[in-house]
This record gives C-alpha cells, sequence and structure tokens, in this order.
C-alpha cells in the first residue's frame, strides 16, 4: 500500500513539472470559482504567486473577471458549457496590460458532469509590439493597412483598451470611426465595452 502511495505522488510531482515548464499559463478553477491549479507560467504571465490564489474566488483574487467581460461565471455557473478561445487583454499585478491567447475548456468527472474549467493562455504582448513597431501588422482587429499612420493608431487602440474609461472618437464621415470602436471593444478586457464617438464632420 505504501509502495502505491509513493509511487502515485512521484507521478503526481512529475506531472506537476510537466505541466510547470509548459510556455502556456494555466489556471483551473471550479463551478464556484475557487482556483485549484496555478502552473508556474501564469504565475510569470500575471505575476501572482501560486500560493497566493489556491483555494480563493478567482474574482477575489484579481480585483475582478480574470477574463473581464467574457467571464462565464461573472453570475454564477452557467448552465450550458461550450469551449472558447478568444484573444483577451489582461492586467497583471504590477498593473501592466498583457496581451494573451485564451483557450477555456470545460472540466468533468467521470461521471461527465460539470465541474469546472481549465485555461491556458500565452503572452502575445511582445509579439504584438513588435509587428506593430516594425511594421510587419498588416491587418488589425479588422483594421487594414501598415503605413506610420496606421501603425499609430493600432498603438493609441491597444493603450485605450487596456482601461476601463470613456473612449471618445471623432473624425470626418467615412474615414472609420466604427472600425475603430469595434476594434477597441475587441482588443478590450471588457467585452460590449461602451465607446462613445462623435458621428459626422469635425468642427
Amino acid at each position: 500500500m505504501q509502495d502505491k502511495l509513493s509511487k502515485l505522488l512521484v507521478e503526481r510531482n512529475n506531472l506537476e513539472r510537466i505541466i510547470d515548464n509548459l510556455l502556456e499559463g494555466i489556471i483551473a478553477h471550479d463551478k464556484d470559482r475557487r482556483i485549484v491549479y496555478f502552473n508556474k507560467t501564469a504565475e510569470e504571465i500575471t505575476g501572482y504567486k501560486r500560493q497566493e490564489v489556491v483555494g480563493r474566488d478567482c474574482h477575489e483574487v484579481f480585483g475582478a473577471p480574470f477574463c473581464g467581460g467574457r467571464c462565464s461565471f461573472k453570475d454564477g455557473a452557467p448552465h450550458l458549457w461550450e469551449d472558447k478561445e478568444y484573444p483577451l487583454t489582461i492586467i497583471s499585478r504590477d498593473g501592466k496590460p498583457k496581451r494573451v491567447e485564451m483557450r477555456i475548456n470545460g472540466m468533468r468527472n467521470k461521471e461527465g458532469n460539470f465541474i469546472g474549467v481549465l485555461a491556458t493562455f500565452k503572452d502575445v504582448t511582445d509579439i504584438t509590439a513588435l509587428k506593430i513597431k516594425t511594421g510587419a501588422l498588416k491587418e488589425f482587429r479588422g483594421i487594414i493597412g501598415r503605413d506610420p499612420n496606421m501603425l499609430e493608431i493600432y498603438r493609441q487602440i491597444r493603450h485605450v483598451a487596456a482601461n476601463d474609461y470613456p473612449v471618445h472618437i471623432s473624425g470626418e464621415t467615412g474615414t472609420g470611426k466604427e472600425l475603430v470602436a469595434h476594434a477597441i471593444d475587441k482588443e478590450s478586457r471588457w467585452k460590449g465595452l461602451e465607446v462613445e464617438h462623435t458621428i459626422g464632420r469635425k468642427p
């Protein structure tokens, strides 16, 4: 019996070491949003330590839904679950916005009952910033173009999308204000961000 227990513990420790060395952050929580797993890469991306978050409510730890407006657990556990994948801006512990590619899968027990979610996320902040800086980005959130003026707009969109204050967009008719508003909404961590913008010609 002791040999079996020792083997099980060794296997578990080996598995945790493997998961800790993945390039993606991993966070898992149950139906009550209690975090049950948080790997080393998740620590590096978010700035939070495993011992600070495991066993606590996800929203309590991060001060708001980790997934922003896209959180499926804002109003409690969802009745129906659908796996999701989307880009997202998160705020690290030191207040810096980080762009991540998020993938969320439902976890089920051996009886097939939904028991929580496993989220994996990869930090692509530097990659996106480098593409904008070098002009390698041909399209951004539905906006096409890579001349210096467009690249500056992309930078501004990423900057304002990291915050939750009102955004005013002005310009002449046909200059793409709706596209910019849509891009801010998509880049923001708050899905459905209300963007205030002025329609019509500039005075």
